[in-house]
């Protein structure tokens, strides 16, 4: 009987690699598994479920004052057809309610003070005017906010600014 040889290198290398590679194929095995689950179990809706659905069924309305301060409201109740007029409508009844004043109804509405704050208008040289802007979210508010719509889980951002189209919205 002839004695059995030690392996070599090359043969605890070989052995290494093919442990890797079974392990590497039941990894690969379990994460198509885990995505096949995923998909079976989406909602119908076509979209991607924690990537499209709101956080809440709320508003936050963040109000920048130009100045270092601000104020938010971080849980006012959305409802369907909602705007940013009603968001500030709702800031009005809250429980430390927010001071706010509009002209206009409607698509027309604006808002023209803001706590005491007033848009400043003509009443400063041209180009310095600060004014109330706002942003849903991160997109510039182009519409009067009587026609602003909302829906669920948007955030409504203020800022007391020289008046231009300054697509930054505060923090």
């Amino acid at each position: 009987m002839s004695a059995k040889s030690p392996p070599t290198f090359l043969d605890t290398i070989e052995r290494y690699l093919l442990r890797a590679i079974l392990i590497a194929l039941a990894f690969l095995a379990l994460l198509l598994a885990f995505a096949w689950w995923q998909t079976r179990n989406a909602p119908a809706t076509g979209r991607a479920p924690a990537a499209v659905a709101p956080a809440s069924s709320s508003i936050t309305l963040v109000i920048d004052f130009g100045d270092g301060t601000q104020r938010r409201f971080t849980d006012l109740p959305f409802s369907p057809g909602m705007t940013v007029l009603d968001a500030m409508s709702a800031a009005a009844a809250h429980a430390r309610p927010l001071a706010f004043e509009s002209k206009g109804s409607g698509p027309g509405a604006i808002i023209t003070s803001i706590e005491g704050i007033r848009d400043e208008g003509a009443r400063s040289a041209p180009g310095t005017a600060r004014a109330w802007q706002y942003w849903i979210n991160a997109a510039y508010g182009e519409t009067s906010v009587g026609a602003g719509a909302l829906h669920p889980g948007d955030r409504v951002s203020w800022a007391y600014r020289p008046y231009a189209r300054d697509l930054t919205p505060p923090p």
